[in-house]
């Protein structure tokens, strides 16, 4: 089954943290917010929904989406078919794409003569009955192709500007209240755009999209499909993604089935290069010993003074964190962050993230420590554990180059300066850092050659893309890298 990367499934958790279902819980809330504030062609498009329901059940009978299904992957044994997962793109191409094969045809026969998709039929039949704007809209709907988009801008909650991969000259801002508040700058999407009287909506989007590394491969396998299809070698116009939209949609989702089934979670090192362990050691203590343990504490090595911070699950405690100076990769930090030691009412947990660190502080804790503390238990997550994956978004936003000497003394306004400088220090001595991605030569060697000069550009890219958008208050321009780099800059 292709996964959405952005939605809650309906019988996931819910994210507000209730532990019931989503479908339970504040999904009505997601949808009535979300019909308000859909755009007026959103309004008028699945208007049409219900009547071209309807028309495709008076035509092949009351499982005709069965039968579509069935048309669509062309295979004894089709991929399930689960409405909730597949509506959002699979609904647009049955009404305004399928033609059904002579096999659903001879199985079910259409009731009377066709003219085309069942969109086009319902305009034939029934077209006087409609409004003018639904019968422009079906019309331009139906000479609208799905197509492969690359995403220029976002605006959460409002909408994404797109650029058409396959088809020059075609970029529209679409309308997306839902669907934009997952996008990034970069992705590339497989969707159908279909604009009227100014405004642009996706009349169908599948799932998921992809970041940027993967833009060319997709790009490719479009044009070799183009290219079968249509005879031509390029210059292909609307009419070809239309005959040519339903092999590339087939091709799109089992280039993301494939992805899915074959991805593998990326071996994880600290900067020390020892792997990506949690590891977290319990030690119980008599409160009435705490300040002597707290002397003991501060007596190590590369320890900060205390701070109180309220940990996952709420609880109050002392945390106070364990650094060395200089960092082994990155040579402009200033530190590195081994691990954290936390004190609680009659409970001290020492946390670190490879096995070889946690053996060496706990070696170092015990000795200075002695019999104020008695070792309780630990336990240890791998990176590709299922909880670890979990936690590591979370983990990401205390990483070993965001804590910084103060920690939450320092006030936000200076600890946003701070690390805005050290993205600058980073991105300037980038372009002169070997990467593997490159063979082993630096951004700078790497663009001289019009292959490598496409891959920095990709990267720098990806990098943006991963970065979050422009409202964040530390977003990096990363115009300064292309400048620097002599790419084209990006607006």
């Amino acid at each position: 089954m292709i996964t959405s990367f952005f939605k809650t499934g309906r019988n996931d958790s819910c994210p507000c943290g209730s532990g019931k279902k989503f479908k339970k819980c504040c999904l009505s809330k997601q949808e009535n917010i979300y019909r308000q504030a859909l755009p007026p062609l959103r309004k008028l498009s699945k208007n049409l929904d219900i009547p071209l329901l309807k028309r495709g059940q008076h035509l092949y009978g009351p499982d005709f989406l069965q039968s579509a299904w069935l048309d669509f992957w062309m295979e004894d044994d089709p991929p399930e078919f689960d409405f909730s997962e597949i509506a959002q793109w699979f609904m647009p191409w049955v009404f305004y794409h399928w033609i059904p094969s002579p096999e659903t045809l001879e199985e079910v026969g259409p009731s009377q003569e066709l003219n085309g998709p069942i969109a086009a039929d319902y305009l034939e039949k029934e077209g006087k009955r409609l409004d003018a704007a639904s019968r422009e809209l079906i019309i331009t709907t139906l000479a609208q192709p799905f197509s492969l988009w690359e995403v220029q801008r976002v605006e959460p909650g409002v909408g994404v500007e797109v650029k058409d991969l396959l088809l020059p000259d075609r970029t529209f801002f679409v309308r997306e209240v839902r669907g934009s508040e997952g996008q990034c700058r970069w992705n590339t999407m497989f969707a159908k755009v279909v604009t009227y009287q100014d405004e642009s909506i996706f009349e169908g989007s599948l799932i998921p999209v992809f970041p940027p590394i993967e833009t060319e491969k997709i790009v490719k396998l479009m044009k070799r499909i183009l290219k079968e299809i249509t005879g031509k070698k390029s210059q292909w116009n609307t009419e070809d993604l239309c005959d040519a939209s339903w092999i590339m949609m087939r091709a799109y989702l089992v280039y993301a089935e494939e992805k899915w089934n074959t991805f593998e979670m990326p071996k994880m090192r600290n900067t020390d290069g020892e792997d990506f362990v949690l590891c977290k050691l319990f030690y119980r203590f008599d409160p009435r010993q705490k300040e002597k343990l707290q002397t003991a504490i501060l007596n190590l090595q590369g320890i900060f003074d205390p701070e109180d911070e309220v940990d996952e699950e709420g609880k109050e405690c002392i945390t106070f964190t364990w650094i060395r100076k200089g960092n082994k990769v990155h040579k402009h930090w200033e530190n590195t962050i081994l691990g954290t030691v936390s004190l609680y009412l009659k409970t001290l947990l020492l946390e670190t993230n490879s096995r070889e660190r946690v053996k060496r502080l706990r070696m170092l804790l015990e000795k200075e420590c002695g019999e104020l503390i008695e070792f309780q238990y630990d336990s240890y997550l791998e990176a590709d554990s299922e909880v670890m994956k979990a936690k590591l978004q979370r983990m990401s936003l205390t990483s070993e180059n965001s804590k910084i000497q103060g920690g939450n003394d320092i006030p936000p306004k200076i600890k946003q300066q701070i690390i805005r400088k050290h993205l600058e220090k980073h991105y300037e001595q980038w372009p002169d850092t070997p990467l593997p991605a490159l063979q082993g030569k630096t951004p700078r060697e790497a663009v001289n050659s019009r292959s490598g000069k496409k891959e920095v550009e990709s990267i720098v890219k990806m990098m943006e893309n991963r970065s979050g958008d422009e409202e964040n208050d530390l977003f990096y321009d990363f115009n300064k890298l292309r400048r620097t780099l002599g790419l084209q800059e990006v607006e």
